[in-house]
């Protein structure tokens, strides 16, 4: 994969999905007895023939039938792995994308319709998200860079000053990403394997010294390899942007023990929830495929905000919606979670929602109803809330150590 180290320069890589399912395929024995039946055929085991050349040269796929194709040793280059997937899969699987629903199905075919596309990703966002969910990596960044001011500084200079990847975080997690991204940096401008990198590989080892455990003795790592490894330890209920991390960090420890990644199709379908997490964490919730309404939803809109106001006199102050005239069941459900966690509706007393705000809540739905609109309220606060907390505690922390607030 690549020729560099992707903690340097990213993963950059063409997607030849065809020819890579192809070559995964071809370890199952009903896809080889598939094969099998169609070189029979004159024309199919002819023109199969072409593809192929002997060891050494660019081939990628053992033969099937030396009998049949007449070529000892030889190996099926790309095009011929392709016309072989055109030839055994590709009509089955456009016939299973017109037939089926499933979403899951769509995502693992889709780098089979995406032949021949390069694809480049930053994998700055995983190190860094995968280093924060590990209280050890956390612990070595803590105890390894206790001066982080010169790392703060190549931070607010560098392109992540400010992403959204911070919208993932806790409050108290920002500061430290914002370390391991003037890390990164920094190290970007040493010459590779400098003290720096060094350093960002010390602190990986400390959460994920498994990984480079397991990793040991292996000359070579595919995707399937580390998709197994990773979901093996995450069984369960997990956060998928934490499993692509591990993933990512994985492929960085192999380079790190030069180890050679063996790009399998396990590893195109990683390419692209990393390409789609990357988004995330670049545009965050911008990035998400609002429902768009028209002059017409718009106006159902404004019928509905009158009404809501006529009967609860507020549609932007959650403590005046609960307080002044009450909702029955939506009030003391509300008023039941927050005693719970020690907190009244009064504190939220003069942070209503501005129009603008409100406006806003309005174009995400086209057919509100009250007790979805007095959900989504609830929620609206609560978020302007935690958002006027992170950062006010990151100017007070900032403040605190002399450091510059993002």
């Amino acid at each position: 994969m690549g020729t560099g180290k992707i903690v340097y320069e990213g993963i950059c890589e063409v997607v030849n999905g065809k020819a890579a399912f192809m070559r995964q395929s071809m370890e199952d024995a009903q896809v080889l007895r598939l094969i099998a039946e169609r070189l029979k055929e004159k024309e199919f085991r002819e023109k199969l023939g072409g593809y192929f050349v002997s060891d050494g040269g660019n081939g990628y796929g053992r033969a099937y039938s030396e009998e049949d194709c007449g070529k000892s040793g030889s190996m099926l280059t790309v095009e011929g792995l392709e016309y072989l997937f055109d030839e055994v899969f590709s009509e089955k699987i456009m016939h299973g994308l017109k037939e089926t629903e499933d979403p899951a199905y769509k995502m693992y075919v889709l780098p089979m319709l995406m032949n021949g596309i390069k694809k480049r990703i930053d994998v700055t966002g995983f190190v860094i998200y995968g280093i924060i969910c590990s209280r050890r990596c956390r612990q070595a960044l803590w105890a390894e860079m206790p001066e982080g001011d010169d790392y703060y500084r190549y931070y607010e200079q560098s392109p992540y000053a400010g992403w959204a990847l911070e919208e993932c975080l806790k409050a108290e997690e920002i500061w430290d990403a914002r370390l391991l991204a003037g890390l990164l940096e920094k190290m970007r401008k040493e010459e590779e394997g400098g003290p720096s990198y060094r350093l960002l590989m010390k602190i990986i080892y400390a959460g994920y010294g498994d990984l480079r455990k397991w990793m040991e003795g292996k000359n070579t790592v595919s995707g399937s390899d580390i998709k197994a490894k990773v979901f093996a330890a995450h069984s369960g209920e997990y956060s998928m942007l934490y499993c692509i991390s591990e993933m990512a960090l994985a492929l960085v420890i192999a380079q790190d023990n030069e180890t050679e990644i063996y790009p399998d199709y396990e590893m195109l379908l990683l390419l692209h929830f990393m390409e789609k997490g990357e988004a995330e964490m670049w545009e965050g919730n911008d990035g998400v495929n609002y429902y768009k309404a028209d002059e017409e939803d718009a106006a159902e809109n404004k019928k509905f905000l009158k009404k809501f106001m006529e009967k609860y006199g507020t549609a932007s102050s959650l403590e005046a919606l609960i307080f002044k005239k009450g909702t029955g069941r939506m009030d003391s459900l509300v008023l039941g979670v927050m005693a719970q966690y020690h907190i009244s509706p009064r504190m939220f007393c003069g942070m209503d929602l501005t129009e603008e705000e409100v406006q806003n809540l309005l174009k995400l739905n086209d057919n509100w109803t009250s007790k979805s609109y007095w959900s989504v309220l609830v929620i609206a606060h609560l978020c302007k809330y935690i958002e006027d907390l992170k950062e006010k505690y990151l100017m007070h922390t900032a403040e605190a150590a002399g450091l510059h607030s993002v």
